[in-house]
This record gives C-alpha cells, structure tokens and sequence, in this order.
C-alpha cells in the first residue's frame, strides 16, 4: 500500500472520529435542552442510624432539576429540609411539628415554597406567632415517623404534631411483608428500616435495624458512586436516556409473557404490594398492616399528649389518586377491572375510619386536589417525579390551615 493512500484512510478515520465525537457532543447538548434526568436526589445523601433506619445528611447541599427547574436543596445543621430552630422555644411561638415522608421533605420545590415554610408564612400573614418544624424524611413511614417523634421531635415540645399520612406507600412501609416485596432500593434493604412486631399485640417490640449491614451498604454505594464510570454516566444525559431506554425496551418486551409463570406471579405480588391499599376488597396483607398502622398512630396520640401535644394527621393526595389519566393506568394493570376502587377512595374511608376510632383530628385533603386539578385545570403535580409542585404545596398548608383555625386548634389570641 502506497504512502498515499495511507495517509488518505488515516484522514478517512480521522474524519470519522472527528464527526462521531462531534455528534455525540451535539445529542448531548440537544438532550440537555429537552431532557430533565437529575444527577443528586435525596436518597443520595441518606445515611444509615440505628434507630430511624436512616436519616438525611447534615449541612449538605446540592442542586435538583424537577420539570426544567433548578431546584437548591440544602439540609440544615440536624439534617432536616428545613431553616434553623433551637430546641429552646426562646421567642415563646406556638410550635407546629410536621412529620411526614418525601412529600414533606419537600426536595421538589424551593424551600419558601414547601408545605411547612408556606404554613408558617400563611399563618403570620394571619397575625400568628406560629413556629413550623419540619422533619419530614424521604422513604419513611408511619413507625419512622413516631420513632423521628420520639427521638427527636419531643425535644421541641410542639404545641401542634401534623402527621402527613401517605396512603401510597405509609402502609406497605410499615409492614414487613408488602415492604419485602416492593422494596427495590439496593441502598435502602428492608433490613435497614425498622418495623414493629405484630406477632403479639400485648408488646410494643420494634425489629433490630442491620446497623452494620446498612453502614457497610452505604460504603459500597458511595465507592461505586465516587467511580470514573459511575460518575461518567450520572454526567452523560446520553449515557442516562440510554440505559433507561433499554430498561423500558425490557419492561415492553421481557421473554416471558406465560400469565402462569413464576415472573407473572412475581408482578402479580409487587402490584399487591403497590396498590393493594387501594383494592375494593382488602386483601389480608393490608388488614394486618391498617392494624399495625393503627397501633402506632394510637401510641404516637398518647406520647404526644403526655408532653401537652394534639396529635392531628391529614392525607398526601398522590398523583395516581387525582388524575384521571393515571387512575385508568393503574386501572389497566389490573388482573380484573372490578379489582382497584381508586376513584371511589376507598382508602381513604378506612383511614378515616381508624382515626375516628382513635379520636384524632383529620383532614382528608383529597377532594380539594381533585376539584383544583380536575375543574380548574390547575396542576399540582410534577410529572417528573410525581411530587407536588409549589402551588400543591401550597394548596396543601392553606387546606390544612384554615381546618387548624376551623377546629379551633391555634390560639384565637393570635389572630388579626
């Protein structure tokens, strides 16, 4: 082969490489422009504790992209999505605790623009010396809830305990059979949550987290995090969009659609354990978990009240339970049409039901959600990540204020 023509294949490559590296640069930036993958999310700055299960971070921060908007996330000095408070109530406020899960966390929104900044906002607007706590925690449930109560909430001596109840998952959280089967999070293993033994009602034992287990998960997952090719691919959107097309290829076409197969019996399980809550008949599971769930919400009534605490719960309207479009989905997936009672709110009754038993305050915000989304067209939700939006959040704290107000739960002193 002649000099020449060497040099002509040489510049041929050459000229390929050029115009591949030039395309992939040009997709990358193309997808930055219509794509919206997000690099940091709260799970990853959750770190392990023997008692919670978990716990956020303190005094990080980072930077989420939710629907094209940058949303600044930062954890205060106890690891809480929240401004500052001491645990002496120095400036005599009457004190709100919120407890909840990623709702309440809030990492979706700005921080003005989530349910407790917005609640206390509102209520100073009204003349209220009013202090909102939040200790809303990403992946929690109900028994994470009272245990955050216990271990730390009761430092603050809240005149107020707002419980914001999650029917989405609150329920499959507390039980370690549905939690089994959904868990999917390899950072976050059921044996790092705890749960409460149901086996005899008589006690109140709580099962013993794998400190050390999650400690050493959590190592792993920060090594592999810190990786040349794991940090490749959270940069590249087109390393992303990739790998989560072929995932959706393989969800569309997994090999095996045998309706008697173990897989199709393994779905059959994981959609119990997803939207079992919301069957027209309850399925045994969720029996014994509304149990489980009872027994906790009693407890936390009865501790919040021997420190001069009202215990009040109100509902986290999902994305699945308000939009027509997506009850339909859920709907389809079903085994049999007459399975799934979400429009008819089935749930919520029983919770409703179990609270009134309870004697605890409650407020059902999903009728209101529904009416916003569904008549006045507003939208309350990202679709990205089906977490409300600000003017969710802020539906939500004006709802659940003007109930605290109506059932004469604030001081009346304090209002204008």
């Amino acid at each position: 082969m002649d000099k020449e023509k060497k040099k002509r294949i040489l510049a041929n490559l050459i000229l390929i490489v050029i115009s591949v590296v030039i395309s992939l640069l040009l997709a990358e930036f193309f997808l930055s422009k219509i794509m919206h993958i997000d690099i940091e999310r709260s799970f990853h700055h959750r770190i392990p504790h023997p008692v919670l299960g978990w716990v956020l971070k303190p005094n990080i921060d980072y930077v989420d992209k939710i629907s094209g908007e940058k949303v600044e996330v930062k954890y205060n000095s106890k690891g809480f999505r929240d401004v500052e408070h001491t645990v002496e109530n120095e400036h005599g406020t009457f004190r709100i605790l919120v407890l909840g899960d990623s709702f309440m966390e809030a990492y979706s929104v700005q921080l003005n623009d989530s349910f407790s900044r917005r609640l206390e906002q509102l209520g100073r607007n009204n003349g209220m010396n009013i202090e909102v706590i939040n200790l809303g925690v990403g992946g929690y449930g109900t028994l994470q809830e009272y245990l955050m109560f216990h271990e730390i909430g009761k430092q603050y001596r809240p005149n107020i305990i707002l419980l914001a109840f999650y029917l989405g998952n609150d329920l499959s959280n507390n039980s370690f059979a549905l939690e089994s089967i959904s868990s999917s999070d390899s950072s976050l293993k059921v044996s790092s949550r705890p749960f409460l033994d149901s086996s005899d009602r008589t006690k109140w034992d709580i099962t013993q987290i794998d400190y050390e287990g999650a400690q050493r998960r959590y190592l792993e997952a920060k090594m592999h995090e810190n990786s040349f090719l794991k940090r490749l691919t959270n940069k590249s959107l087109l390393v992303r969009s990739s790998i989560k097309a072929a995932r959706h290829v393989a969800g569309i076409f997994p090999g095996n659609h045998d309706l008697t197969s173990e897989k199709s019996n393994d779905q059959k399980r994981r959609y119990l354990a997803k939207y079992g809550v919301y069957y027209c008949q309850e399925p045994p599971e969720y029996t014994k978990a509304w149990d489980t769930a009872q027994r906790i919400l009693g407890r936390l009534k009865n501790d919040a009240s021997d420190i001069g605490s009202k215990l009040f719960v109100f509902t986290v309207p999902a994305l699945h339970e308000v939009d027509t479009g997506e009850i339909e989905k859920i709907t389809k997936k079903a085994s049999n049409p007459g399975m799934i009672c979400l429009e008819e709110a089935t749930a919520y009754e029983r919770l409703k039901g179990s609270l009134k038993r309870l004697n605890i305050e409650y407020l059902d915000l999903l009728p209101d959600f529904r009416r916003v989304m569904r008549d006045e067209r507003i939208p309350l939700f990202h679709r990205s990540d089906k977490h409300w939006n600000k003017k969710g959040h802020d539906l939500a704290a004006k709802l659940v204020l003007s109930a605290l107000i109506e059932k004469n739960l604030l001081p009346k002193k304090e209002y204008k």
